[in-house]
């Protein structure tokens, strides 16, 4: 299995634990409904936000070693919500204390994000540290 889905009920407090022997799988993916991405989801090359998503957490995607396994790139982040959440400070990677995607630079990761929203997320805090902001295909 490629994927992992993480839902509503399994969000939230400990889930880097539930996540400590999940480093072979390529995405993670959160489910409509969830509105809060929490500390330490940890590392996967393709990362999708539910359009429900109002904020993510300081640390959110971080390198998670604690557990063992290989640090993996974060190469897409696919954020589903036409206005963009409250992301947690400067992602430019600049600011190692204060970031969702904290120890990662922004500038090697794809953010798609819906067509409508693509110049609020060119705008808004932290979104637009990304490089690269692109239109999610129909």
């Amino acid at each position: 299995m490629e994927e992992l889905i993480i839902t509503a009920d399994s969000c939230g407090y400990g889930l880097s634990l539930k996540l400590r022997y999940c480093y072979n799988r390529k995405t993670i993916k959160f489910l409509e409904g969830i509105t809060y991405i929490p500390s330490q989801s940890c590392d996967f090359p393709q990362i999708i936000l539910p359009k429900s998503t109002q904020k993510v957490s300081k640390y959110a995607f971080s390198y998670n070693n604690m557990y063992g396994g290989d640090i993996m790139d974060i190469d897409t982040v696919i954020c589903l919500a036409t206005i963009p959440p409250k992301i947690w400070g400067d992602s430019s990677g600049n600011n190692y204390e204060a970031n969702s995607f904290y120890q990662y630079t922004v500038d090697n990761i794809t953010l798609k994000v819906p067509k409508e929203s693509l110049n609020n997320y060119k705008i808004a805090a932290g979104w637009k540290d990304f490089k690269t902001i692109l239109p999610l295909e129909e």
